[in-house]
């Protein structure tokens, strides 16, 4: 590093990798594939049924998971053993930024715990400008990507009110 005119000693890297290196996105889903692997190879983690015969186990995109069970317990169990692998990779879930969503649990409300703590209920959540809630109405989807339209609109107003730029760059 230079500082100042001057180059300091080199400076080493015992550990991870640098913010921004085009290793630590895939290093990240590398880690994450292994950790749900593990899981969902040695146990009977059925997911949910989709089609007779199908299951659907988890959604993954980038650093977003979400996973799919009808049982509090077994979800329960996956919770607990990938927190405690993931520890083995120098990695946690915050319990913060976990959710949990119920569809179709009208007679059970379980209370899921990460390293102590609650995870909190929601009644939708929105997985890649999806919005996913129990109704499965699609009048929903369409009043919620209306909103971010209007929301992105009104961002560019006070550029289509400035005279000083063109029609034709606006």
């Amino acid at each position: 590093m230079r500082a100042y005119g001057k180059l300091s000693s080199e400076l080493i890297k015992s550990s991870g990798v640098h913010q921004g290196c085009p290793l630590s996105p895939f290093s990240f889903n590398f880690v994450v594939d292994m950790l749900l692997e593990i899981k969902l190879s040695s146990s009977k983690f059925p997911g949910v049924e989709l089609l007779p015969g199908d299951s659907l186990f988890e959604l993954k995109y980038a650093d977003d998971i979400v996973l799919f069970n009808e049982d509090a317990n077994k979800m329960q169990s996956l919770l607990t053993t990938l927190s405690n692998n993931a520890s083995m990779f120098g990695m946690r879930f915050s319990p913060l930024k976990c959710k949990i969503f119920l569809q179709d649990w009208v007679a059970l409300t379980p209370e899921l715990i990460i390293r102590s703590e609650v995870v909190e209920h929601i009644d939708r959540f929105t997985y890649l400008w999806s919005l996913i809630s129990p109704c499965s109405l699609v009048c929903v989807e369409i009043s919620a990507r209306i909103q971010r339209a209007r929301l992105a609109f009104a961002n560019l107003r006070h550029l289509w009110r400035r005279r000083d730029i063109r029609l034709s760059t606006k």
